[in-house]
C-alpha cells in the first residue's frame, strides 16, 4: 500500500512564542525538506500565517495549501468577496498560485450556487491547482458536486477534516462519499486537538494552555472531548501507551498513518501540527517508526468501541450537534436568539476592562455562551491570538481594503480596533464613525494601562511581564465585546 504523505500544519507559525522570529521558521522548513515534507497547510483566518510564510518565500520550497473562511465568515461569500480575499491571500503568501483552495467550512446561510461560482472563477484564473472542501457534511459533499457538474464549475478533488483514533465519524459516511467521487482525504487533528496526549484526571479537574475550560478554544476541546466514555477510552489509550511503551502521542501519528482507513493509493495526507522545532522533530521520527503491530491496533479498536457515541465529527459541526434542529433546519434562528442575548449583555461587554486574570476568564465564558453560533466558531478558531496585533490583523482580513486599514491602524498613535466590523457591506462613512468611537471609548483603556506598567517600573521584571499579560487580556476582551457589536446581515 502506498504511504500517506505528511502536510506541516502552518497555523502554529502565528502564535509568536512558538515561532518567535522568521528565522525560526525557516529552520522548521529547512527540517521538513530534509525529512521529505513538500507541502503546506495554512488558511485566511490563521492569522499572520499566509503573511510569515510569504515572508520567507515559502511556495517556492513546498506547496501550499489555503482555506477561504467560508461558514467562518457568512459575510466573506460572495462571488465578489471570494476573489478579493482569495488574492490577498496570495498577496501574503507572495505567491500567483496556490496547489489547494479550501473552502474552510459551510454557509449554510448563502447560496451554494454563488459561493461555488466565485471558486470555479478563481480556478479559471489559474489562482489553484485543486478545489477542496473542510468540515462539509456527506450530503453537502454531494450537493457540491452535483451543482459543480450541472455548471460545469471546477469539481472537488481534496477534503480536510477531522480524524484520529478517537474521531472516526467519518468512516461511516463521509469517506465512502469521498471515494465515489474520487476525493482525497486529508486528516486534520491526529492527535484530536492534544486530547490523546492529555491525562484524564487532569481534564476531570480542568486543564490548562489550550486546554483551559475558561478560555474560548479550550472551551471548545473540552464540549468536544471532554464527556464520560471520551475520558473512560482517553484512560485506555494511557494503559495501553504504558504496556507497550510507546509515547501518547507517537501512537497517535502512526495508527493514523499507517493502522487507519486513510490510504496513500487515494491520495490521502495527514495535516500535523507542532509547536516548536523540538515537537516537529519528534512528531517526524514518530511518523517514520511505521505500522503498530496487529496487537496494539486491536486495542485501539476497543478504545474506539468506548467512545464512538461521543465522539466528535469535526471541529466545526461539532459545537451544533446539541441543537440541530436550531442550526441546520433553520439557522437563522440560533443567530437571532444569540443576538438578542449579546444585545442585552452590551453593557457588561463593552464595560469590561477587568482587574484580574479570574474575572477576564468569567467575561470569556460569559461571552461565548452569548455568541452567534457563525461568529462563535470565527473566534474559537487557531486564527484568533491573544495579542492584540493578531486581533485587529484577524477583523480587517475579509474585506478588500482590510490590509490598508490594518497598517493604518498599525501607524496611527492609538489602536482604533474596537467596533470594525469585517463585513465589506459597511459603507465607509460607518467606518469612519465606528472607529472615532472606538478611540475615545478605549481611551480610558489606554491611560489605565500605562498607569499601571509606570507604576510597577520598580519592581522586578517578572512582576511588569505579569502586569503587561493582564493588561492585555483586558484590552483584549474589550476588542472582542465590540467586534461582536459590530452589525450583522442574516441575508
Amino acid at each position: 500500500m502506498a504511504p500517506v504523505k505528511l502536510v506541516w500544519g502552518g497555523g502554529s507559525i502565528m502564535m509568536e512564542e512558538s515561532y518567535p522570529t522568521l528565522e525560526s521558521i525557516d529552520a522548521a522548513l529547512e527540517i521538513l525538506q530534509a525529512n521529505g515534507v513538500t507541502s503546506i497547510d495554512t488558511a485566511r483566518i490563521y492569522g499572520t500565517s499566509e503573511e510569515r510564510l510569504g515572508q520567507i518565500k515559502a511556495s517556492s520550497r513546498f506547496a501550499i495549501d489555503t482555506k477561504h473562511p467560508g461558514g467562518f465568515a457568512p459575510e466573506a461569500n460572495t462571488q465578489e468577496l471570494i476573489g478579493s480575499i482569495a488574492n490577498q491571500s496570495l498577496k501574503y503568501l507572495q505567491t500567483d498560485q496556490v496547489d489547494v483552495y479550501y473552502i474552510h467550512a459551510p454557509d449554510r446561510r448563502f447560496p451554494l450556487e454563488e459561493l461555488l461560482a466565485g471558486v470555479n472563477t478563481l480556478f479559471q484564473a489559474g489562482k489553484f491547482k485543486s478545489f477542496g472542501l473542510s468540515n462539509y457534511l456527506a450530503t453537502e459533499v454531494e450537493e457540491v458536486v452535483r451543482v459543480c457538474r450541472e455548471k460545469g464549475y471546477v469539481l472537488p478533488t481534496v477534503y480536510q477534516g477531522n480524524y484520529s483514533a478517537v474521531a472516526r465519524r467519518m468512516e461511516a459516511e463521509l469517506l465512502p462519499t469521498l471515494r465515489k467521487h474520487n476525493i482525497a482525504f486529508n486528516a486534520y487533528s491526529p492527535i484530536a486537538g492534544g486530547f490523546l496526549t492529555k491525562d484524564a484526571e487532569i481534564l476531570v479537574s480542568g486543564g490548562e494552555g489550550r486546554w483551559d475550560p475558561t478560555s474560548m478554544f479550550g472551551g471548545l476541546y473540552h464540549a468536544l472531548y471532554n464527556k464520560k466514555n471520551m475520558l473512560e477510552g482517553l484512560r485506555l489509550w494511557d494503559k495501553i501507551s504504558k504496556e507497550f511503551g510507546i509515547p501518547k502521542a507517537e501512537l497517535a501519528y502512526r495508527w493514523v498513518a499507517y493502522n487507519s482507513a486513510l490510504s496513500g493509493e487515494f491520495e490521502d495526507r495527514i495535516i500535523f501540527g507542532t509547536r516548536t522545532i523540538e515537537q516537529l522533530n519528534q512528531t517526524l521520527a514518530a511518523f517514520a517508526k511505521g505500522p503498530l503491530d496487529s496487537k496494539i491496533s486491536e486495542q485501539i479498536e476497543q478504545v474506539w468501541n468506548i467512545v464512538e457515541a461521543d465522539a466528535p465529527l469535526d471541529n466545526f459541526n461539532g459545537s451544533h450537534e446539541a441543537e440541530p434542529a436550531i442550526y441546520h433546519e433553520n439557522p437563522s434562528v440560533a443567530g437571532t436568539e444569540t443576538e438578542q442575548k449579546v444585545e442585552q449583555n452590551s453593557d457588561a461587554v463593552i464595560s469590561s476592562l477587568l482587574p484580574s486574570v479570574e474575572e477576564l476568564r468569567d467575561l470569556r465564558k460569559v461571552l461565548f455562551e452569548n455568541l452567534n453560533p457563525d461568529r462563535k466558531r470565527w473566534l474559537l478558531t487557531d486564527g484568533l491570538s491573544s495579542s492584540i496585533d493578531e486581533v485587529i490583523k484577524m477583523v480587517v482580513s475579509f474585506d478588500p481594503g482590510g490590509h490598508e486599514r490594518r497598517d493604518a491602524i498599525f501607524g496611527s498613535s492609538e489602536y482604533m480596533a474596537g467596533k470594525l466590523a469585517y463585513s465589506s457591506r459597511e459603507t465607509a462613512d460607518t467606518m469612519a464613525t465606528i472607529k472615532n468611537e472606538t478611540v475615545e471609548k478605549l481611551a480610558d483603556v489606554t491611560d489605565r494601562s500605562s498607569a499601571n506598567i509606570l507604576a510597577a517600573t520598580d519592581k522586578n521584571t517578572e512582576d511588569i511581564q505579569n502586569i503587561h499579560s493582564n493588561t492585555c487580556n483586558a484590552v483584549e476582551n474589550r476588542i472582542i465585546g465590540w467586534i461582536f457589536q459590530a452589525p450583522y446581515s442574516d441575508a
